[in-house]
């Protein structure tokens, strides 16, 4: 059984309804994006144990993190992160390989968590820096604990939960690898210049991606609008600063590099239309 262990909410036009009972929780939620904190709660509770052992709802997933959309409530969808730790030890959680530490990189550590993740997602909704890019709105988080004795080892497992809007489109790099249709109203010609004055004004309030590759970065289905996604390894910083990072490997201290966003955005600019030239 996995227990909650802390938890947040952000309180937006579509969930600052705190406190209600369950029959106004009813009445309200008929309203179109009206949800409430109890509602949020209630389904991470619900789901959390579901979404580490099948596909339900999956929606892809990167080094350390993996997403899902909620089939009872579609308009929020939920990012988990896994630590599962024996003796004091990162080991690999069961039926998600993809966190394991001998999947990670060093960069992998720099990943910040779900609240700090949901604060960046707020900032940058509150700053609407463009309407012509769009960022998903935080909803909650949760940090969930389960402990299991086995027969050999005593193992904790961390789940971090990150509950917010759903948006409906592909990645780029979806699309790409022919996993997914191009929505009819993409045109690179808008979509890239958008994202390109989006990233130069996040840099000028010192906001960083640092993570920003093509598979964090989607296409709205209906509008073909640029959605930034996954501020995982988000950072406040300087352009000198931001895009380093230190890590110990067998006692030394080794230092590298973030990729720069407008620097993955590029790359991605030219794959994509390789592609389109190439379907043409």
């Amino acid at each position: 059984m996995f227990e909650q262990k802390e938890s947040g909410f952000w309180d937006t036009p579509e969930n600052d309804n705190e406190h209600q009972t369950e029959a106004e929780i009813s009445e309200s939620e008929q309203e179109p994006g009206v949800i409430s904190h109890e509602k949020i709660d209630h389904l991470m509770r619900k789901h959390i144990k579901n979404l580490l052992t099948t596909k339900e709802g999956f929606l892809g997933s990167g080094n350390i993190s993996h997403a899902h959309s909620n089939i009872d409530e579609p308009r929020f969808c939920f990012k988990l992160t896994t630590e599962r730790t024996s003796m004091g030890k990162n080991i690999p959680p069961p039926n998600v390989p993809l966190t394991s530490k001998e999947n990670r990189t060093p960069i992998d550590s720099y990943h910040i968590g779900p609240e700090k993740e949901g604060e960046f997602l707020k900032e940058l909704n509150e700053k609407n820096f463009d309407e012509s890019v769009i960022v998903p709105a935080p909803c909650a988080w949760a940090t969930f604990e389960q402990e299991d004795e086995g027969d050999t080892y005593y193992a904790k497992e961390k789940i971090h939960v990150l509950v917010m809007e759903t948006i409906q489109g592909p990645t780029v790099g979806e699309v790409i690898r022919g996993e997914k249709e191009l929505p009819k109203n993409f045109d690179p010609d808008t979509f890239f210049p958008a994202v390109y004055a989006y990233i130069e004004k996040m840099h000028t309030h010192g906001i960083y991606h640092r993570d920003l590759h093509q598979d964090n970065l989607m296409i709205d289905t209906e509008t073909g609008k640029p959605c930034i996604i996954d501020f995982g390894r988000g950072a406040y910083g300087s352009e000198e600063d931001a895009y380093q990072f230190q890590f110990s490997e067998n006692g030394k201290v080794h230092t590298g590099q973030f990729t720069r966003d407008e620097d993955y955005v590029s790359q991605t600019e030219r794959e994509i239309r390789a592609y389109l030239n190439q379907k043409s």
